[in-house]
């Protein structure tokens, strides 16, 4: 709880609640706060006070730690019981997105940076400023990030408990999304592996051939010219090898849970990938390189199944090739 003073005469106390609500926008979106305020002292009864703030998220890794300026309706009304106060930030889906990818499904926890000034102080300053910090449950965060039109951040709920692995391979998804927000990205890829390891029976033979044949990869048209970094290389080739085959297939007609369980694995398996790439891209190769040799043995299957996995490796790749042939033979392709 924020506590401002003013002189030895009273106090006003401010503590966040733990609702959130969010409104849509074009480009941005308007994030609504809640506070309970208090007045301890010889106050004036229904004294004005203005609160004005900034709202960080310092948990968030990185320096990008500021997100916007906290502002009333107006004016408060000093009373002898509590009161509720709402401000708003705005934040754009970038910053959702940051928020999104830092919580990795935990609690969001920001921190309120508020001032109070009294609009009827005449006998000692009349501003304090203090912090106030500011913890969104997850299923409150959740629920209002579904009152965005075009929000894209959805929890999908799977039974993962009825069965001993998927109950496994659940702990291990949490394990990794709570290591990569830390920076722990080779510890995040293990329990990414380990939970691969507790679905990949998910993965009959027939089936991932077929969907490798078949499945184009989605981030693919939107990719840039890749950087001639070799842990940015070996991760253009993760991304092509373990996406077409952990991603749901929305078309196929014998989706289980362990179906989403592993579409799951595959993402937080990237993400840590991702990652570790971006911020150590030294120490990220053998661990890219490590990644795509056991992911290649242990769920990349022969369509026959022989053992072999050369000939679903050579569609995949085919299937990659084809669009880049035919943008090196496109007219003006070597200017």
């Amino acid at each position: 709880m924020a506590n401002f003073s003013y002189g030895n005469a009273y106090n006003v106390n401010i503590r966040a609640q733990e609702r959130v609500n969010l409104h849509s926008g074009w480009d941005s979106h308007r994030l609504a706060l809640t506070f309970e305020v208090t007045a301890h002292g010889s106050y004036t009864k229904d004294a004005p006070f203005l609160v004005t703030g900034r709202l960080w998220a310092f948990d968030v890794p990185g320096p990008a730690n500021w997100l916007s300026i906290l502002a009333p309706a107006g004016p408060i009304a000093l009373k002898p019981f509590a009161t509720t106060l709402t401000m708003e930030a705005t934040v754009t889906e970038t910053q959702l997105r940051g928020l999104e990818k830092a919580r990795a499904g935990a609690d969001l926890n920001l921190t309120a940076e508020l001032t109070v000034t009294s609009l009827a102080e005449a006998e000692r300053w009349p501003a304090d400023t203090a912090q106030e910090p500011v913890r969104i449950p997850h299923a409150a965060w959740s629920n209002a990030i579904t009152q965005l039109d075009a929000g894209a951040f959805v929890d999908i709920l799977v039974p993962l408990t009825e069965v001993e692995v998927r109950a496994t391979a659940a702990r291990r998804i949490r394990e990794a999304k709570t290591a990569i927000r830390d920076g722990r990205y080779e510890h995040a890829v293990t329990l990414a592996r380990q939970a691969l390891d507790a679905v990949r029976e998910t993965c009959n033979t027939t089936n991932v051939y077929n969907r490798a044949v078949n499945k184009k990869d989605p981030y693919a048209a939107g990719r840039v010219e890749a950087t001639p970094e070799l842990a940015f290389i070996l991760l253009r080739l993760a991304e092509d090898i373990i996406w077409p085959v952990t991603a749901v297939d929305g078309e196929a007609a014998d989706l289980c849970a362990d179906s989403f369980v592993l579409d799951e694995v595959g993402c937080v398996l990237l993400s840590a990938l991702r990652d570790w790439a971006r911020d150590s891209p030294t120490t990220a190769v053998p661990g890219i390189a490590r990644s795509i040799i056991r992911f290649v043995e242990n769920v990349i299957p022969d369509p026959d199944d022989h053992g072999d996995t050369c000939a679903t490796l050579e569609v995949m790749r085919d299937e990659h090739l084809t669009p880049a042939h035919a943008v090196h033979s496109a007219p003006g392709a070597h200017l």
